[in-house]
């Protein structure tokens, strides 16, 4: 009953944060996408550049684009309410372990932890992932192995390295007798079933979702210490001292529990070190799953710290004490947090304006393009117009820089554009259809033998202008 009233007040409340503008970007858009096409049996995952194909969420965009237009929506009310539900669990795991300040510092870490607003904001699977892992260790210490292992099973589907983390699961459970042989077999080949086979017969290649992302994210040395950086960075740093705590509490204490949660957590952290050290894309957001993990141990070991002062009498102080040692880096990420959810809005009004534009054109084009860098936008495009994402080309243009900063969440405020001088654009042919967010700055063609820019419909930023006549 507790479990149906925490969900229904999930949903409820992802409900209503819909009414603040809202949309989804590359990724999310890219599965929303390919959930219809699933559903018509017309799945194409060949994309210039990201998103590449991910199993978990097109297990729900499939079913949900039965919705028609509305599919989106839903899509962001699916992932929002289940990023509430990874809260809601990782609260309730620490309250189990250490009482309910764990709890409130378990929430508060993770809302505050690097990227959690923005993934929550566009619909990403990562808070979603992490409810999945910590409902799957907490059906684990409740003794119900099976659960456990599927609901990790489901997990691996948002994550390919948590694959690792089943086969192994599987193989312990089968050696205690926990768990037959036959699921454990079934769930891992159902795991990589889903990444490879949907994805093999959209594209026409094997492995193909590794091919895109080893093209897409740079591997260089520089690249991966950035990457590390950011993932030692994702977890609030006194809630990284307090899981250092919580170990040593634990091993003294004897709390197999903890020391097996922060031994996930630091295992999957080492597993992926290695595989971005071998040659796989380097990204803090990779860590993000071991990080949550890693948020409730450091909540559970600053509770503990605070709950071993002997004197009771000391024990308010003590905690005041560690409350203010946390309050001013969760300001600072507070601030951070804010920028982020303020940087989704505008994105979302962007994209509004964008759909608005694409609507008004009623021009019927096989390919329309976007300028260059503003690849987080096409899903937008190719969902309206019913197209693949390959068919929403890209056109260079003379602001590569006005649009990078467009597309950086990191760019506080989302930049105007304000220049009086010419922009110059490269369509490839006659008759395709050219979006673009420069206001009503002059566009010229980049190349020779005439031609001309017809404007056919405006929304706030964007007009779409269509290439009139052969060069």
């Amino acid at each position: 009953m507790r479990l149906a009233r925490g969900s229904f007040a999930c949903l409820a409340i992802a409900a209503l944060s819909l009414l603040i503008p809202s949309a989804p970007t590359t990724d999310s858009w890219g599965w929303i996408v390919w959930g219809r096409e699933v559903l018509h049996l017309q799945l194409s995952t060949v994309v210039p550049g990201s998103p590449s194909w991910k199993p978990l969420p097109v297990l729900f965009t499939a079913p949900l684009a039965l919705a028609g237009g509305i599919a989106p929506s839903l899509w962001l009310l699916v992932a929002r309410a289940g990023a509430l539900g990874g809260l809601l669990v990782s609260a309730r795991l620490a309250a189990r372990l250490a009482g309910p300040w764990a709890a409130a510092l378990a929430a508060v870490g993770l809302v505050l932890s690097t990227g959690w607003v923005r993934e929550f904001a566009h619909g990403y699977t990562e808070p979603l992932a992490i409810g999945l892992l910590v409902l799957a260790v907490e059906q684990q210490l409740a003794g119900r192995i099976r659960r456990a292992l599927l609901l990790s099973a489901l997990v691996a589907l948002a994550r390919p390295e948590a694959l690792v983390l089943v086969g192994v699961y599987g193989a312990l459970g089968w050696r205690r007798q926990e768990v037959h042989p036959l699921l454990g077999a079934t769930a891992v080949a159902t795991v990589v079933a889903l990444w490879v086979i949907p994805d093999w017969l959209g594209s026409g290649q094997l492995l193909h979702a590794s091919r895109v992302a080893s093209h897409v994210a740079p591997t260089g040395p520089a690249e991966r210490a950035a990457a590390f950086r950011g993932a030692a960075a994702i977890v609030l740093l006194p809630l990284s001292l307090g899981a250092v705590a919580a170990i040593v509490l634990a091993w003294r204490r004897r709390q197999r529990a903890v020391l097996w949660l922060a031994g996930i957590a630091l295992g999957w952290a080492g597993l992926l070190t290695l595989m971005i050290v071998r040659g796989y894309p380097p990204a803090a957001r990779f860590f993000a799953l071991p990080a949550g993990l890693w948020c409730v141990v450091g909540a559970v070991g600053l509770a503990w710290l605070a709950q071993a002062v002997p004197n009771p009498r000391l024990r308010p102080a003590f905690a005041l004490g560690l409350a203010l040692l946390v309050l001013p880096f969760a300001v600072a990420r507070g601030h951070h947090s804010l920028d982020q959810g303020a940087d989704a809005i505008d994105r979302a009004e962007l994209e509004a304006q964008l759909s608005t534009v694409v609507d008004r054109a009623r021009v019927d084009r096989d390919e329309p393009m976007l300028p260059e860098r503003l690849g987080w936008m096409k899903g937008e495009v190719a969902w309206q117009l019913d197209l693949p994402l390959r068919d929403v080309r890209q056109a260079r243009t003379s602001e590569a820089i006005y649009l990078k900063r467009l597309g950086d969440p990191d760019t506080d405020p989302m930049p105007r554009f304000s220049t009086n001088a010419a922009i110059s654009v490269r369509p490839a042919r006659e008759g395709e259809l050219l979006l673009e967010p420069f206001g009503s700055s002059r566009i010229r063609l980049a190349h020779r033998g005439g031609g001309r820019l017809e404007t056919v419909a405006r929304a706030g930023r964007w007009r779409a202008l269509l290439l009139a006549r052969p060069f």
